[in-house]
């Protein structure tokens, strides 16, 4: 057995110590602390990946704790270690009850923070208060601060908060200030969060700081690489597909299933894959990196952490839904209703890079809203992520299939005339599909069209019905593609479940026959067949169609071809 993995604890100290699995991130740490060219940094991520377990790193490296690092990449340079007054913040549980107890429990932190360090500051302001503590010593100090945009983000949340919130961010600013002021007395400073704030006078104000969110150089310092998955949790794997109720027949089909459900963020459009030399790799090496990135793209891919952690905790080997049991950006969700309900779904969006630099959330959630600010903020937040190799707009799409379906489902519900209850709907048309029951699919697929507005459903959209039903497919939480690519042309909907593949076609006043004639005419299932028969899988062919007065389903037409079968069928 490997070591004991857990989701809860965020001390580096402790996973030493106490022996608990710690995938290896000093060698980023060691890139930043070695950095003769700048020592303020920023750094955003979704929330849940590994900020915090960062900050802590770092807090025992510039603590000269050489100990806990001696099987590490950092432990093995020559970095002294050398020990410096740490000023650890963390802002993601301060008071926002009233002006004043935030305040408090501001002023409250940096007198604990100063007793830590064996110093001594007045009770004033928390901007005087932070000028003083920085002033307190003889030696610089390392200032470390975690979640730095949570109060302002986490008020915004709530209604009518726009006045508490201004007053907030004044006090920050104030603070911030100090930074710069200070800035001859601070060794090192490192700053997280999930969003980057731009009326925030951090960025404003202190020109000297880097920001290395998109920096291909950082973009594996959170989340796991696919190298770091199989080296780290290689027993954890192997545990899983012993299982008598693991799906998968080979360490390579579970392997490629868990990319496609946990796997996919890229924090950087432009880069070499972490993962491997692209210049030294094999060619065998550069098939497996073009299988796991994509052919063009090369870009470090990396897994949600806690994601991992969890799935690997527990003794089922189907895949869940982590994500929404560690907490819904509610804002990111609600403000993705402003915005229309296709343009979210819809693959391949697109944003200018200017739309993360300027970002500002305040202003999104007081009602100027537009579609580039939602899309950076859903980006922000985890539910987008980078797509592609770019130099001008940056390509969003969902970054995997838990994060797809959480995400859809959330905003279908909103959507729909009977809110919650269409989850029901999705989950009896997730089983339908995984047994194979397409009759039963299509009946939850009319209910499910029968609770959008007809506003939402225009007589003369084709492509809105087409993401409607695509919407309910991702949510299902199984393995989609919209607008497969083929030799032949484009399937509409390409979904797969352990035991079947669903290849649809979907005609808008045409008929079902038409649908079903042209997945037949155009081969468009012959390149799943050689994969169905090895993997003892039912292929389904589907043609739909739609009526526009109905505003559904108006017929579907089915063929089945069962793995015994593919070989005859292809002659």
């Amino acid at each position: 057995m490997g070591r004991q993995i857990t989701t809860s604890k965020f001390s580096f100290e402790q996973l030493i110590m106490n022996d608990w699995l710690y995938v290896d991130k000093t060698e980023y740490v060691w890139k930043l602390v070695n950095n003769h060219a700048s020592t303020f940094f920023f750094c955003s991520r979704p929330r849940r990946f590994g900020k915090s377990l960062f900050i802590s790193t770092l807090e025992a490296v510039f603590k000269g704790r050489k100990e806990l690092f001696k099987d590490l990449y950092i432990g093995t340079t020559e970095y002294s270690f050398r020990p410096y007054p740490v000023l650890h913040f963390d802002f993601s549980d301060l008071d926002l009850t009233s002006y004043g107890d935030f305040r408090e429990s501001l002023q409250q932190q940096i007198r604990n923070i100063a007793m830590e360090n064996g110093a001594w500051v007045d009770n004033s302001s928390p901007g005087t208060m932070l000028d003083n503590l920085l002033k307190a010593f003889d030696d610089k100090v390392v200032v470390l601060i975690d979640e730095f945009d949570a109060p302002v983000t986490r008020i915004l949340s709530y209604k009518d908060e726009d006045s508490l919130a201004e007053k907030i961010r004044q006090t920050f600013s104030s603070f911030y200030s100090k930074l710069k002021s200070n800035e001859d007395r601070i060794r090192f400073l490192f700053i997280t969060g999930v969003t980057k704030l731009s009326n925030m006078s951090i960025f404003s104000q202190m020109n000297n700081l880097t920001d290395i969110s998109m920096d291909q150089g950082f973009a594996g310092a959170f989340g796991y690489t696919q190298k770091e998955l199989e080296e780290n949790f290689d027993d954890a794997i192997n545990e899983k597909l012993a299982s008598d109720e693991c799906p998968y027949h080979s360490r390579r089909e579970f392997l490629a299933a868990l990319r496609s459900y946990y796997d996919g963020y890229r924090f950087s459009n432009c880069g070499a894959s972490s993962f491997i030399d692209i210049e030294k790799a094999t060619a065998d090496e550069v098939h497996e990196i073009e299988e796991i990135y994509g052919n063009s793209n090369r870009i470090p891919s990396v897994y949600n952490p806690v994601s991992i952690g969890m799935y690997f905790s527990q003794g089922n080997p189907a895949f869940m839904n982590f994500w929404d049991w560690t907490g819904v950006s509610t804002l990111a969700v609600e403000l993705a209703k402003s915005v229309n309900l296709l343009d979210i779904v819809e693959e391949n969006a697109s944003v200018s890079i200017s739309a993360f630099t300027s970002f500002d959330v305040s202003s999104i959630a007081s009602g100027s809203v537009s579609r580039s600010a939602v899309l950076a903020l859903l980006y922000y937040t985890g539910y987008l992520t980078q797509d592609g190799v770019s130099t001008g707009p940056v390509t969003l799409r969902f970054p995997d299939i838990e994060v797809a379906s959480s995400f859809t489902g959330s905003l279908v519900t909103r959507y729909s005339l009977s809110g919650n209850d269409i989850q029901t709907v999705i989950d009896f048309a997730r089983n339908a599909l995984k047994d194979g029951r397409t009759e039963d699919f299509i009946h939850q697929m009319k209910v499910y069209l029968s609770n959008f507005s007809y506003e939402l459903l225009d007589k003369d959209r084709e492509r809105q019905y087409q993401l409607l039903f695509l919407s309910l497919c991702v949510a299902s939480g199984l393995r989609v593609e919209g607008e497969k690519h083929t030799d032949r042309g484009r399937i509409d909907v390409l979904i797969e479940s352990p035991h079947h593949i669903y290849i649809i076609e979907m005609k808008f006043e045409d008929t079902a026959d038409c649908a079903l004639s042209q997945i037949s005419d155009r081969k468009y299932h012959y390149r799943f067949l050689n994969d169905a028969a090895s993997r003892n899988k039912t292929v389904h062919l589907l043609g739909i169609s739609f009526s526009c007065s109905e505003r559904n389903i108006r017929e579907w037409k089915e063929k089945i071809i069962i793995s015994e079968n593919v070989a005859d069928y292809m002659k």
